[in-house]
């Protein structure tokens, strides 16, 4: 039996404030005999030129679908099913475009799944998401689709073995998501190892909570850089131009060593340290949500040893040998943010040899780092030759680029000042002399 549909529209389905809406211009569908229960087994399914769209509350288009191929083919006897399905997206809030290939077998199931493909394999390329280009992204694992029941009255969606791989994310674990009531969805994902754009994390949790209202998610990392990461998300109201995202989280006892260089490429320093944030944004391009970030920042972190590169940067010859030795027994630092501009009038260090106190600003639109510090040596490292030194301030500056920034270090002004204590000192001792 052979069934051909033209102009073929899916009534419009509600979920939330938003709605659902698909249309297929031409459809195929071919049905075979079968002596099971069922009665007929599927044959072949053909969807072409399928097109849909999701519009939220106020009716504005925030996802649309286009050239949406579906194409299922029967494998007797065993039952399964070659799955292919392809189609181009355009998205809103954020801006996002892309091309999408899902391949995989329809194997058959038992109550209450509606179906199950295993395995399945998912390939976005091109991406490009707020006007740039982004690497292709591979999913691949299994996936079933389970129709309610008396014991969960909602859609469940499970995704086994999935793994997700891209420039700019990796993940090996397992999702569900499910639908308690006609408006909402919860969410639970568990990772092996995850890793968002250069930051990654091990043994990773995330529950998530949505609605019309807004999305709300809980996660951890048992193994964040050797520590542990604790934090929220939520991001309110869905399908806006103007929705706010609010990010709050807490590491303790994370390297800085394995974390630096994964944000700058490099080590600038080694140690142990404890990070709070309290962020959030407005827009839907990532220059909006630059401009707009806003927020608290805060380091405490001991045992700090400066690279040599940082730590070395215009120092007299007779310095460089010694400066390996630099160590911080505490760094501490608070910062506020506003308008995408944070700054810190708590910028502060202390070690044996070495103490830092200043302020700084970093402006994330524009990736543009200020540090003005004072450097005071209290023990001078031994064999230096830079014995006047010690007590004298020493301003530091840094300017450019938040990864790579140009530091500069006044040992001129430093020498003025011992100079001026070696003649403020010898003029009290000639003044005591003649008393």
């Amino acid at each position: 039996m052979r069934l051909d549909l033209h102009d073929t529209n899916v009534p419009a389905f509600s979920f939330g404030a938003g709605m659902l809406t698909l249309a297929a211009p031409r459809a195929a569908l071919a049905m075979s005999a079968d002596d099971s229960t069922t009665g007929a087994a599927l044959q072949n399914l053909t969807l072409a030129d399928g097109r849909g769209a999701w519009h939220d509350a106020t009716g504005q288009t925030r996802l649309a679908v286009q050239a949406l191929q579906i194409e299922i083919g029967s494998r007797p006897p065993e039952r399964r099913a070659d799955v292919r399905v392809s189609f181009m997206a355009t998205g809103h809030a954020p801006s996002f475009t892309a091309q999408a290939v899902l391949t995989g077998q329809w194997v058959p199931t038992t109550a209450p799944a509606v179906f199950r493909l295993e395995p399945w394999q998912l390939i976005v390329d091109p991406l490009g998401i707020d006007g740039r280009s982004v690497a292709p992204w591979t999913l691949t694992g299994t996936l079933q689709l389970d129709r309610p029941t008396a014991e969960a009255p909602g859609f469940v969606v499970r995704a086994e073995d999935l793994r997700i791989v891209s420039a700019a994310a990796e993940l090996s674990g397992q999702w569900t998501l499910a639908t308690p009531d006609g408006a909402s969805a919860t969410a639970t994902l568990t990772a092996e190892r995850l890793r968002v754009g250069a930051l990654a994390g091990a043994g990773v949790r995330i529950d998530a909570h949505g609605d019309a209202q807004g999305l709300e998610a809980r996660f951890a990392a048992h193994d964040f850089y050797t520590g542990q990461l604790n934090g929220q998300f939520a991001h309110a109201p869905l399908n806006t131009a103007r929705a706010t995202s609010r990010v709050t989280a807490r590491a303790t006892d994370v390297a800085l060593e394995p974390l630096l260089h994964a944000l700058y490429g490099h080590a600038v320093a080694s140690g142990q340290a404890a990070l709070a944030l309290d962020l959030s944004a407005t827009g839907a391009s990532a220059t909006e949500r630059a401009r707009t970030l806003a927020g608290t920042l805060q380091l405490e972190a001991s045992e700090v040893v400066p690279s040599g590169a940082l730590a070395a940067a215009g120092a007299p010859p007779g310095l460089l040998d010694h400066l390996t030795a630099l160590r911080f027994t505490t760094v501490s630092a608070t910062a506020q943010g506003s308008a995408g501009v944070f700054r810190s009038t708590e910028l502060r260090a202390r070690g044996p040899m070495l103490e830092l106190d200043g302020r700084g600003e970093y402006a994330v639109p524009d990736d543009a780092l200020a540090l003005d510090l004072v450097a005071v040596l209290r023990r001078a490292p031994g064999g230096a030759g830079i014995d006047e030194l010690t007590d004298i301030p020493i301003p530091v500056r840094a300017r450019g680029a938040g990864r790579q920034p140009r530091w500069d270090i006044d040992w001129h002004a430093a020498w003025r000042g011992a100079t001026r204590r070696a003649l403020e000192d010898a003029l009290e001792r000639a003044r005591r002399s003649r008393r």
